[in-house]
């Protein structure tokens, strides 16, 4: 019998194979096994029959077995060897990942029974073992390194378990939709935010691991690039140098969705993965250019390819698995996403790991990079509005400022500059929701080596302002914070109890950009949502009325360009308003 007619008869038998006893199991394994052997099956199609006939097998010793013998093909693997619709041969590529993943979700599965923590490290380092077999027989296949990075990073959080209190729970389903949603901790890991708290502490092989998982994902993007380039050119002619490795110029790229095919379409979606994964383990490591590089990258990829439907489909099953990541929902703004842009508010873990990674070159890449000036704005509209009760200070023996999301200390040191403490007893408190920032601000200091602040909290705004005694602060001030908050309103509220008679809250707000469609239409529609640069806009509409609902007089609106994106200036205003006490 030929071996393509056993194949397409054992798909036949699945088809009415018997939920109940399953009845024609060894009956579907024989004819894949016997197919499999045939020497004149190309090499992607001996695969696929080994990998069909290892998921109908009744144990998991005899899955290992058929597996392997799918990734152990020796078939040369030619430019000959191609499936019906001609697709040059790539068609290989998928063969091996599905044979691969279920031989990774074997492991994964025994791993969630292991008792001993040496026996789930032993299961883990079969798993790069057999990553390092595979390698070999294609070493130009990017899944292989694509799950050397689910098990390292597997491993690396196990270490951190078995050197803290916290546990890391996990699930045994591996499939390759679930693979590319690791950025989003697909597995059900602990949040981004507990691995952030747990860092500090970890020793230095438990880093070394971190640094691995990235590697094993950058090397998966370099390589999936590298297919992309060749199964549309056939050639690779300009380079450039990355942080991990050299890879073809962007500006070599020209393909449009229009027709593509469905090799190349494949080749993409998996490239788009494998960015995304590496700049969310360089994330993760703390290794912030790579990060960033990593998703300029990817978005210089998206916009060549135009696959941009690629990526908000992966994003979207981010937010079916994680509803509250604020990546997913910025990166899908960042693409013009309806959906996204009505968004009004992002998790604390999302903004905290956004700028704990962010706080070892906040301010100069801010100030001298992005020419930011939100602090001097918010600074000088204080100055203009200040209170006169406060300014003569006639009736009090001390003026309290609340810093909200104080960063590296900006605003806070112009303040202080302002009412010097030695000569106005100045009491200037300071809170912000990332622990890398509160460190930096807390340790800021003036040209005579005062401190800036009194105080800094780490904890989220809202938490800070209801522990503050009502009447207390007189001037409330926030610059380039509220872009992270989304909906005001109790916002709005604890600032108004906390502030004196005659206390003013100053903050900036940000407008979408001539070409940010769908957050322009959420403004006009609700007055807040999510722009393309991944922080939240508010309309004069918005603010005006939340200030006429909350007892505010609205002092001043006044249009400012606060920094730069790239070569564009962000616009948007400086607000101030003063409580209205009945």
């Amino acid at each position: 019998m030929y071996p393509k007619t056993r194949i397409r008869l054992a798909i036949l038998l699945e088809s009415t194979n018997n939920n109940d006893g399953n009845v024609y199991d060894e009956e579907i394994i024989f004819l894949y096994e016997t197919a499999a052997t045939n020497e004149t099956l190309q090499t992607s199609e001996k695969i696929n029959a080994w990998t069909n006939a290892a998921k109908f097998s009744s144990t998991t010793t005899a899955k290992r077995e058929r597996l392997l013998r799918a990734l152990t093909v020796t078939t040369p693997i030619d430019n000959n060897d191609v499936d019906d619709d001609d697709n040059g041969g790539n068609i290989i590529s998928i063969a091996y990942a599905h044979a691969f993943a279920e031989y990774i979700q074997l492991i994964l599965q025994e791993c969630t029974s292991a008792v001993e923590k040496t026996h789930l490290f032993d299961l883990l380092d079969e798993g790069l073992d057999l990553c390092d077999q595979v390698e070999k027989l294609c070493p130009k296949e990017p899944v292989v390194d694509e799950f050397r990075g689910v098990i390292l990073r597997k491993k690396y959080r196990n270490s951190i378990a078995s050197s803290s209190s916290l546990s890391f729970s996990s699930s045994s389903t591996l499939t390759l939709t679930s693979i590319s949603m690791m950025i989003l901790n697909a597995e059900g890991d602990t949040a981004m935010g507990n691995i952030q708290q747990l860092q500090d502490t970890s020793t230095a092989p438990t880093q070394q691991l971190q640094q691995q998982v990235y590697k094993a994902y950058a090397v998966a993007a370099q390589k999936s690039y590298e297919s992309v380039i060749l199964a549309i050119y056939g050639d690779i002619k300009e380079t450039y140098s990355s942080s991990y490795g050299s890879l073809p110029s962007v500006s070599t790229i020209h393909m449009s969705t229009s027709s593509p095919t469905p090799t190349t379409e494949m080749l993409c979606s998996r490239l788009l993965r494998h960015i995304i994964l590496a700049a969310a383990a360089a994330r993760e490591a703390r290794m912030i250019y790579e990060e960033d590089e990593h998703i300029k990258f990817g978005q210089e990829i998206m916009i060549k390819l135009e696959q941009h439907f690629i990526a908000k489909m992966m994003f979207r099953k981010s937010l079916e698995i994680n509803p509250n990541d604020g990546h997913a929902n910025a990166q899908l703004a960042s693409l013009g996403d309806k959906v996204a842009a009505s968004s009004t508010s992002f998790s604390s873990e999302y903004v905290s790991g956004l700028f704990d990674g962010y706080s070892d070159r906040f301010e100069k890449e801010l100030v001298e990079v992005l020419d930011y000036r939100g602090h001097i704005i918010v600074a000088d509209a204080t100055r203009r509005h200040i209170p006169s009760s406060v300014s003569s200070q006639s009736n009090q023996s001390s003026i309290v400022v609340a810093d909200l999301g104080v960063g590296t200390g900006l605003l806070g040191s112009l303040f202080r500059e302002m009412y010097p403490s030695n000569t106005n007893n100045m009491i200037l408190w300071g809170v912000d929701i990332s622990n890398r920032m509160v460190q930096q601000s807390q340790n800021r200091m003036l040209d005579n080596g005062d401190f800036v602040y009194d105080t800094v909290m780490e904890m989220d705004v809202n938490m800070f302002l209801q522990n503050l005694d009502s009447n207390y602060v007189h001037v409330v001030g926030a610059s380039d914070v509220f872009i992270y908050v989304g909906d005001l309103k109790e916002l709005f509220i604890e600032c108004h109890r906390v502030l004196s008679a005659d206390g003013i809250l100053v903050f900036t707000v940000e407008f979408p950009s001539s070409k940010d469609v769908a957050a322009k239409g959420q403004l006009k529609k609700n007055g807040v949502g999510l722009l393309k640069s991944g922080r939240f806009g508010h309309s004069r509409h918005y603010i005006q009325g939340l200030a006429k609902d909350h007892n505010y007089d609205l002092l001043e609106w006044k249009e400012e360009v606060l920094r730069k994106q790239g070569s564009d200036s962000v616009h948007g205003a400086v607000v101030v308003l003063k409580k209205k006490v009945p």
